[in-house]
């Protein structure tokens, strides 16, 4: 296969064609955030790289706009950048956006301390948000035998959507009104869940 020599950040990598500019920085250790990318939550056989998130974005000499680090392929003699001030402001202003409309109930949610949002709130240092209106409540669907769905935790990166029709293969998830996801039969099962901020697994009685 042929190879595609760049550079991230100064430094030089030599990668096969097809590669994605995020997995050419994680093979030289350069860490670019993620929230939509299911590969970096040990699901590599499966492709979802939407770019839904927007966090994942770098900056590519001689483009004028940011790009998808997760979606964007690597081309010869690509230059580019992952953590300039520009790309720093638009990553954590793309996160401010999310979290404006996302219920902060931090304390009492079930995936408190293990959220990725949490964490990548934390290295991008937001500590407050100033919502951009009234946020939303949606009602949390119990309808599904095995899942608790919260949509008020859903921040549109469609992960449960790509895990449920490829691990479970029963396409049960779908996008409707403002982006957030909706399950259309009641067939939904971890590992779907595994993947989701706003999917729980029901307790057992």
């Amino acid at each position: 296969m042929k190879e595609v020599q760049l550079t991230i950040d100064g430094i030089s990598v030599k990668v096969p064609e097809g590669t994605t500019i995020l997995e050419a920085a994680r093979k030289v250790g350069i860490k670019i955030p993620t929230l939509c990318y299911l590969n970096g939550v040990g699901l590599k056989h499966i492709k979802h790289d939407v770019g839904a998130c927007r966090v994942c974005v770098v900056e590519v000499q001689g483009k004028n706009d940011l790009l998808s680090s997760c979606n964007t392929l690597v081309e010869e003699g690509m230059v580019v950048y992952t953590h300039t001030p520009r790309v720093l402001s638009t990553r954590k202003l793309n996160l401010e956006l999310m979290l404006s409309d996302h219920h902060l109930d931090c304390p009492t949610c079930p995936k408190n301390g293990v959220c990725e949002l949490q964490s990548l709130c934390a290295e991008l240092t937001i500590r407050s948000i100033r919502p951009k209106g009234e946020r939303k409540t949606y009602e949390i669907d119990c309808s599904s035998p095995s899942i608790v769905r919260n949509p008020n935790k859903c921040i549109v990166c469609q992960r449960c959507i790509t895990a449920c029709k490829v691990l479970q293969t029963v396409d049960v998830l779908e996008l409707y009104g403002n982006g957030r996801s909706e399950e259309h039969t009641s067939e939904l099962q971890s590992p779907c869940n595994l993947v989701c901020r706003l999917l729980l697994e029901k307790k057992k009685k």
